[in-house]
């Protein structure tokens, strides 16, 4: 592990171990340095102690420790034989079923090695037996783990398979709703399906029962796309969009979801998509050069932070107390817009009230992150996290601006409590590009930036007019931010290394249930504004089931990617980590239906008169 508490990675420094083996018959004269893996120990001392090897064990004996080439020999044939048992046994359960069986085509040659090395061993010729029974030894390995993996090509298929139809179905109800129309794509024929993958598992596979689901889902999704397909609506829905138009966006969203999957591999990805936002707001959006100008400023400015390492890093109070100056200097120039211009009719009295509150505990804590053990910290830390959903949603204000800043200044005063260093500044960035955004959307180019300070949540200038695309642009940089909230401040880096001084100002004593619960809660703070802003963005409940409809397209795109990636060979870390990128894709769509109602609440969200296309 590393100093800060990492679980480490695959390096010859965390992964390697030296071992020393000595006693009667070791090879004392030779300096030679051996690799094994963790599987030969079990052969090295079984074969050491001369007991029998364990049944399962895929351990090779290590030959050249020792001085008697004949105990070697008589050894590694036993070890020889131990394993080609145990590859026999994973033949005779790939077998299993109705289905072509082709055994490891490299069988014949391993019948051959173990004869020829058995007579060597007569012959005393133990230098060529040994080399014939380690060769035989690559080979038996080499084919339990092609029976072992017989079955893979088959279950992969069927789960690429489930998939690919999964998705067509998400889009079927894409098509159709956005026609104005909605189809029910269920059917009653749960029981029949079900009883077909019994009988296809278990009679023709002769599979586990545990494998039934890889049967039954391809078979239930097959027959409600081909129900779908069936409906009128959808043909209709389909016959709306040109070819052309269609194959476009395709091949964008293909693009998008990759984009999406390499940010967990690689962050900087993350500045490759901000890119590709500010070259869409250059070429697509009708805006001044000022407002393109401070959009470009913006994405550049969060664009810094997934370049910027985060494990290991130093502790800083100063860059902490100067990030929570920033969140109060941005709300107090958002209060001097309401004082310039006495024609326009500022927020209401209680509303200044509660948001003078919030300044004041953000400002505070500036100071207070210095003397984490003084009882006012502990008391305002704490107090700032029921702060955080109670002040917006008693405030409920009707105008955009004020509830937002209520909104970011609830969720920045906990996240500075609980910031160690230059994260602090991730939350005013992130708050800074998503105004910036809801600006673009929400209003025409002409609208001047203080008819936007005042403007009506639910609101807008322009006509609410569907768009296919325009729709699936907006899921995908929902998605985005989201994902740059999650990797752009390092929260994987912050779940590994669990640096308990990050709760320092809200506990004293290592308590690990608190502490961890104080970690999700700064994690899922740039997440909360991210949703806040995109329902802000959702003016009514149909533009909110497109967007996690779409949504739950593009998460099953990425799943799919990681499903290809996952892995079961390499470091823990390794593996670990491919499993993990699944998981937190497949879970990313219910995750962000829970922040949709927080948000819901936090906004005060009223939907507006959908208007279509064809609207007279």
């Amino acid at each position: 592990m590393t100093d800060w508490g990492s679980h480490g990675a695959g390096s010859v420094e965390e992964t390697e171990t030296p071992f020393i083996i000595w006693g009667t018959g070791v090879a004392g004269d030779k300096k030679f340095q051996k690799r094994l893996k963790q599987a030969d120990f079990t052969a090295l001392i079984a074969g050491s102690l001369g007991i029998p090897f364990p049944t399962n064990s895929i351990g090779r004996f290590p030959s050249k420790f020792w001085n008697d080439l004949d105990f070697v020999c008589a050894s590694l044939l036993a070890n020889f034989n131990q394993i080609q048992q145990l590859m026999i046994v994973k033949k005779n359960i790939a077998m299993c079923g109705k289905l072509p069986f082709s055994p490891f085509p490299s069988e014949p040659i391993i019948d051959s090695l173990i004869k020829e090395a058995a007579g060597l061993a007569k012959q005393k010729s133990y230098e060529y037996a040994i080399g014939k029974l380690n060769k035989g030894i690559d080979l038996l390995l080499e084919g339990i783990v092609y029976y072992e993996r017989y079955d893979q090509w088959l279950m992969m298929s069927l789960t690429i398979y489930s998939f690919l139809v999964w998705m067509l179905l998400i889009v079927t109800v894409i098509v159709s709703s956005s026609n104005g129309k909605s189809i029910e794509i269920f059917s009653k024929t749960h029981l029949l399906d079900f009883f077909s993958s019994i009988l296809i598992t278990f009679y023709l596979l002769e599979w586990p029962t545990l494998r039934i689901p890889y049967t039954f889902v391809p078979i239930y999704l097959t027959r409600l796309l081909i129900f779908s397909f069936s409906k009128k609506r959808y043909v209709d829905g389909l016959n709306s969009f040109k070819l052309k138009k269609f194959c476009l966006l395709a091949v964008r969203t293909t693009v998008g979801i990759e984009i999406l999957a390499l940010t967990f591999y690689h962050q900087e990805t993350l500045v490759v998509g901000l890119v590709v936002n500010s070259i869409w707001c250059l070429s697509v959006k009708h805006t001044t050069t000022k407002q393109k100008a401070l959009w470009i400023t913006s994405t550049i400015i969060v664009a810094i932070f997934p370049t910027v390492p985060v494990i290991g890093k130093e502790k800083s109070m100063i860059t902490v107390s100067l990030g929570s100056l920033l969140c109060t200097g941005i709300s107090i120039l958002w209060l001097k817009q309401y004082s310039r211009d006495p024609t326009m009719a500022g927020p209401e009295s209680r509303h200044k009230i509660l948001i003078y509150f919030q300044i004041f505990m953000i400002s505070i804590a500036s100071i207070f992150i210095n003397s984490p053990e003084f009882i006012l910290t502990r008391i305002f830390s704490w107090l700032s996290i029921p702060a955080l959903l109670i002040i917006p949603v008693t405030l409920s204000s009707p105008i955009l601006s004020v509830q937002l800043v209520s909104i970011f200044l609830g969720i920045a005063t906990p996240f500075v409590y609980l910031s160690l260093t230059y994260e602090v500044f991730f939350i005013p960035s992130l708050y800074f590009t998503l105004f910036i955004l809801l600006k673009l959307e929400l209003s025409e180019a002409s609208t001047t930036w203080k008819e936007f300070w005042f403007q009506k949540i639910g609101s807008g200038n322009r006509i609410r007019q569907f768009d296919l695309a325009n729709s699936f642009r907006l899921a995908w940089l929902h998605l985005f931010f989201v994902y740059l909230s999650f990797f752009g401040i390092g929260n994987i880096a912050s779940i590994n290394s669990f640096d308990p001084s990050a709760s320092r100002c809200f506990v004293s004593v290592f308590n690990p249930f608190v502490m961890m619960i104080l970690l999700l809660i700064k994690i899922i703070c740039p997440f909360l504004l991210v949703a806040c802003v995109f329902r802000l963005l959702m003016l009514t409940s149909k533009e909110v089931e497109q967007n996690f409809l779409i949504v739950l397209y593009f998460c099953q795109g990425m799943a799919l990617h990681m499903f290809l990636n996952v892995t079961n060979v390499g470091s823990w870390l390794e593996i670990g980590t491919s499993i993990s990128h699944y998981v937190i894709v497949q879970v990313t769509t219910f995750f962000l239906f829970l922040l949709y109602f927080i948000a819901n609440i936090l906004t005060g969200m009223q939907s507006v008169q959908f208007l279509t296309s064809d609207k007279k």
